[in-house]
């Protein structure tokens, strides 16, 4: 019985260490990155380009409290755009039929973490998001934490948080897609200071390992005037639900 005892013991000390680190991890990383600063902003404004297959995609994304995003993409002289208004979410296609298409599935989930300024690690409990230490690995030389967000049955993140410089340097996205598993890997690097606050402006996006696309940020301003209706669906003509 006493050996029972000690056993019980011994797991909760277990259980109570990993939520304390996890804690001093996020406090550190909340910490580095200027968190107080921007809980300040009520919008930001993200301009840039990615470079996929030789080609260059400029794109605009706007983020406004509490919960709406919008992204617009050239493409070949085209345009998609894609909004999350906190409740539902829309795109519009480069080619062919321009009515907007509602989104659902797992990219309605993504853009709901777009959305989300402050990320899906702060404040998780409070958006329903638990959260796990996974243990550490090495991201390109560098030791990091592991910690899983699990966002929804069907989306989960692990964020890669360097042991040393306390910023996320690599995320690691399972989702499903029409009952398969896809991973993607983004990498994270070039980070710098607006307004006392740390972004990355330099990402690597990988599925399954293979390399798929660059993303550069150009400019990142805060607290710039939006109008609420950019997130709307423009119109009423809506097609058929678009489902990934």
């Amino acid at each position: 019985m006493t050996r029972f005892k000690w056993i019980i013991i011994f797991l909760f000390l277990g259980i109570t260490a990993s939520a304390q680190n996890l804690d001093q991890i996020l406090n550190d990383h909340f910490e580095t990155i200027g968190q107080r600063e921007l809980n300040k902003m009520q919008s930001m404004k993200v301009t840039g380009y990615s470079k996929q297959m030789n080609m260059e995609t400029p794109f605009e994304m706007i983020v406004k409290r509490p919960n709406k995003m919008r992204i617009d993409i050239e493409m070949q002289g085209r345009k998609i755009e894609q909004a999350y208004n906190g409740d539902s979410a829309w795109m519009t296609q480069p080619f062919g039929d321009k009515k907007p298409v509602m989104i659902t599935g797992t990219q309605l989930d993504g853009l709901r973490v777009m959305a989300d300024m402050d990320g899906p690690l702060y404040e998780a409990e409070k958006k329903g998001i638990q959260l796990k230490l996974q243990g550490s690995d090495t991201v390109k030389g560098q030791p990091a934490y592991m910690i899983e967000a699990v966002l929804s049955p069907d989306m989960s993140i692990i964020y890669f948080i360097g042991q040393e410089n306390h910023l996320i340097i690599k995320e690691s996205i399972d989702v499903i897609m029409q009952g398969q598993e896809i991973r993607q890997e983004n990498y994270f690097s070039d980070f710098r200071e607006t307004k006392g606050i740390i972004n990355a402006c330099q990402q690597e996006t990988y599925l399954n390992g293979q390399l798929f696309r660059e993303s550069l940020t150009e400019s990142i301003e805060y607290n710039v005037a939006v109008d609420d209706t950019i997130f709307e669906v423009p119109g009423e003509n809506i097609e058929a639900e678009s489902k990934f």
